[in-house]
């Protein structure tokens, strides 16, 4: 048994979402601490036992664009609430000796590793862009800005596991990448058969892409909404506040699934054979990057800024997708957690099974 600390990055649902899966394995056989914050630490905490809050990075957003000064302000804010949280840490790590620490992206126990020099796994998808990867169009400053922070937020690891829905052009060393990693939920769940009358989902990481709901009144279809914040009907457009259950019902149901670019949606769209209609965060390099996959493979399309035409062009093409989807990929949790317990067994032999 091994002894873990596991970091998961506060931001947005997604990586604890990520996490799920994998420490429902990893705290069967071993000593897991998790480390989280936000609405993150809430998820986390009514699953498992040994949730421990902290402060974490966070990005604001201002008419579905990043907001790179109240982003920066922001977070310089939280700074001493983040350096008090390092030094608590650090003691727990020298009461706790891990055998190794395990980082979805999570920047303090990623420096935490450093300090104490203590193997690290980044387990997440942003660090797909350590290899060569094709360059969305009109991308280049937001690859080189990601580059950078992703170096800022950890900036190095024993060994790198990507989950990742494409392959890159070339692969570095010390890195795995592996299909995306998918909740049991999602797993057991069968896509229902669309139908003309079923309704699209709609998710938006905030809530200031009101162009979209606009285009969308324009569409004769319906759509169900989740981002808002808000129980209503207008006209074609239902908006409700998120509930997981409904949501996961709502995925299962729909025809199609209209978002932003981030992983988990799109991945568990993926999963489901639902097409996507990915209008990227501006700004935000690793949601360009999904959504130009997401067309590449045929999965869907890749729209920087919603219209009535561009919509329902997508609409019209749902059997096309739909075909391409049948050869997607598989869940790589089991891969993900073989990759854990060799790089456990190969990193330490004092380790006791």
């Amino acid at each position: 048994m091994a002894r873990i600390m596991y970091g998961v990055c506060s931001e947005g649902m997604g990586h604890a979402t990520r996490s799920e899966p994998i420490l429902q394995q990893l705290t069967k056989k071993h000593e897991v601490r998790i480390f989280s914050g936000s609405r993150s630490y809430h998820y986390l905490d009514r699953l498992f036992k040994d949730v421990n809050r902290i402060h974490g990075l966070h990005i604001r957003y201002k008419k579905n664009r990043v907001s790179k000064t109240r982003t920066v302000l922001e977070n310089l804010i939280r700074a001493p609430a983040l350096y008090k949280d390092f030094k608590r840490i650090l003691k727990e790590h020298d009461s706790f000796k891990p055998d190794i620490i395990i980082s979805d992206y999570e920047i303090i126990t990623s420096y935490c590793a450093l300090l104490r020099n203590t193997p690290l796994i980044s387990l997440d998808n942003q660090h797909i862009i350590r290899h060569k990867v094709e360059l969305p169009r009109g991308s280049l400053q937001e690859y080189i800005e990601t580059k950078i922070v992703n170096r800022i937020n950890m900036p190095t690891a024993t060994r790198y596991i990507v989950a990742s829905f494409f392959r890159p052009e070339r692969m570095r060393s010390r890195t795995k990448v592996i299909p995306p990693i998918i909740r049991e939920k999602i797993l057991e769940e069968k896509p229902a058969n669309t139908a003309d009358n079923r309704r699209t989902l709609v998710y938006q990481t905030s809530d200031t892409n009101l162009k979209l709901l606009k285009d969308l009144k324009k569409i004769d279809q319906r759509f169900i909404i989740f981002g808002f914040n808000k129980n209503k009907r207008v006209k074609n457009l239902e908006f409700r506040r998120f509930d997981e259950k409904e949501f996961i019902r709502a995925l299962c149901e729909c025809k199609a699934v209209i978002t932003n670019g981030g992983f988990t949606l799109i991945t568990e769209a993926i999963q489901l054979r639902k097409p996507v209609l990915s209008i990227p965060v501006k700004n935000q390099f690793e949601q360009m990057l999904n959504a130009h996959y997401i067309q590449k493979l045929g999965y869907g399309m890749d729209v920087r800024e919603s219209s009535r035409d561009k919509i329902a062009e997508f609409m019209k093409r749902i059997p096309e997708y739909e075909k391409n989807l049948r050869k997607r990929v598989q869940a790589g949790n089991e891969e993900a957690v073989r990759e854990i317990e060799e790089f456990i067994n190969s990193t330490s032999s004092s380790i006791s099974s």
